[in-house]
């Protein structure tokens, strides 16, 4: 079956599982949820996957917030998988506030240690909070130039 045709299955539903798209803004977690709880039995563990997207969110939009009302909602046994990129490249930080003065959306990168705080109730599966390219790389593949990876990631489970 081609790709598309099986993108175009799934999106459909089949008995095994249901996939749906979602029109929100993660600014708005309540609107996340519910319309995901029309989809979604959130009396089962549930993948909650926040690549990328954090660090669109301003610190005074309250970022730290907003992943915890979406953790909150979860059933124990979740997982939740995110990342973001770092200030801890000077390069980068340089790039980044040149994007943020052309473009319509800012991007804000932030310390390593505050964005595993997003995680901080979770338990992270091993190896923890690490530079992205680290987090499992497939044995024998080519390593990535390691200096130049400037984003973090974890997955982390809800327990209690």
């Amino acid at each position: 079956m081609p790709s598309d045709a099986k993108t175009a299955s799934l999106l459909r539903s089949t008995p095994e599982g249901k996939c749906a798209y979602l029109d929100a803004d993660v600014r708005d977690p309540q609107k996340i949820l519910t319309q995901a709880a029309r989809t979604l039995d959130f009396d089962r563990p549930i993948g909650l996957i926040l690549l990328g997207i954090m660090g669109q969110v301003s610190d005074d939009e309250e970022p730290e917030r907003i992943v915890a009302e979406l953790i909150d909602a979860l059933p124990r046994g979740s997982y939740v998988a995110l990342s973001d990129g770092t200030d801890t490249s000077e390069k980068l930080k340089v790039a980044i506030e040149a994007y943020n003065t052309q473009s319509a959306n800012s991007y804000h990168l932030r310390s390593p240690e505050r964005i595993g705080s997003f995680l901080q109730e979770l338990c992270l599966v091993e190896p923890g909070l690490v530079k992205s390219a680290d987090w499992r790389p497939d044995p024998g593949s080519a390593d990535i130039a390691h200096d130049q990876s400037h984003a973090v990631g974890a997955v982390g489970q809800i327990l209690g």
